[in-house]
């Protein structure tokens, strides 16, 4: 019998973390614990998410012929944000900007969509130009050593840009009287 332990723990399972795992293995004959240094451990397939596999071989010159192999799993990891995704500092200024400072994630494929939930997803992080209030949803799909990351959402405020040197012009800029309404074209311009 091949009996596989996490410190002094009979081992449940391992959770991916980009290590290789090599779990304590004890080798059992009847009620006879056999002495490590009987047989050889080669662990396989023990890094990423999945069923690894610990084979026992006999060393050369033993008192026993030990051969035998044991499997456990490394279950995917729960996908984590450091930094998160935030709101990116923006003022209107006519152009689109993307609306998120993006996150850095353990692992998956983060996709984005604006404005709900239910609302198409893709990588690239959505842009806006017009002045006023987006929500950015974001969620990670998962790969082979990581779960999928729930939706979450941002909150975003492009600012209204504030006017600094306003001039104000009109066309034409006079008129001669003549008894009627006259209507000038006014164009506000700032700087």
């Amino acid at each position: 019998t091949i009996e596989l332990f996490d410190g002094s723990s009979t081992l449940n399972h391992y959770t991916y973390d980009g290590n290789a795992k090599e779990p304590a293995v004890k080798v059992i004959d009847g009620s006879t614990e056999i002495d490590p240094d009987e047989y050889k451990i080669v662990y396989s397939d023990n890094v990423d998410a999945g069923r690894a596999t610990v084979n026992i071989t006999a060393k050369t010159g033993g008192n026993y012929t030990v051969t035998g192999s044991a499997t456990f799993v490394i279950v995917p990891a729960d996908i984590e944000f450091n930094p998160a995704p935030s709101a990116a500092d923006i003022t209107y200024d006519g152009k689109a900007h993307e609306l998120l400072v993006p996150g850095v994630t353990s692992g998956g494929e983060v996709l984005y969509a604006l404005g709900s939930a239910t609302s198409t997803y893709n990588a690239a992080i959505p842009t806006a130009a017009d002045a006023g209030n987006y929500t950015v949803y974001y969620k990670v799909i998962g790969d082979k050593n990581h779960n999928d990351y729930a939706i979450d959402h941002v909150d975003v405020t492009i600012k209204r840009k504030p006017l600094t040197a306003v001039t104000i012009e009109l066309t034409p800029n006079h008129f001669e009287y003549d008894g009627t309404v006259k209507m000038p074209q006014v164009t506000a311009k700032d700087g």
